[in-house]
């Protein structure tokens, strides 16, 4: 509950700063530091993935797109896009589609359907996230140490996205520009 309610107190802070200033003076460091800090402090807590997922990011760290049933099929789409453009920085195989859906066979139907922009896909049902989190498409960077990094929801921050999928990713697979 605490960490429910120091989210929704950073969100009124960040909007309450945008109110005041105008978006327009925000240039692009200053939306990548306000983006990391939401990143940052908006993270819920630890998430324990099984050992068996250290497999899949043994070689560095990996960007998952983590989808529920009935997640919103546009901005599920934006983000193929986004990453599609990612992917010919940084390699495609550095992409993960995981779903949490009422059965595998759900499952398989996306997962065929994002064959063409992510490779690599993972059935797992339940993240243990707030609900709230599992009703839109979410991102994040899983390390070696199966840490999440630069959880990221587009629904809660769209004046992010581009930041995020063009600065704030890139930046973390040691590319700059």
């Amino acid at each position: 509950m605490f960490l429910l309610i120091r989210e929704r107190n950073m969100n009124n802070l960040f909007n309450d700063i945008v109110q005041f200033y105008g978006s327009e003076f925000f240039d692009d460091s200053l939306k990548i530091i306000n983006l990391k800090a939401l990143i940052k402090e908006n993270f819920i807590g630890k998430i324990d993935f099984p050992d068996s997922m250290k497999e899949y990011v043994s070689s560095g760290g990996k960007v998952f797109l983590y989808i529920s049933e009935g997640n919103c099929g546009s901005c599920i789409e934006e983000c193929f896009t986004y990453l599609n453009d990612l992917g010919n920085k940084i390699g495609q195989n550095n992409f993960f589609l995981m779903g949490n859906f009422h059965d595998k066979k759900t499952f398989e139907i996306y997962k065929h359907n994002a064959s063409m922009f992510i490779e690599n896909s993972l059935y797992y049902p339940n993240l243990n996230l707030p609900e709230k989190f599992t009703q839109q498409p979410l991102l994040f960077v899983l390390d070696k140490k199966l840490n999440v990094r630069f959880l990221y929801v587009p629904d809660y921050y769209p004046e992010y996205i581009e930041e995020y999928f063009t600065k704030l990713l890139p930046g973390y697979f040691g590319i700059t520009k």
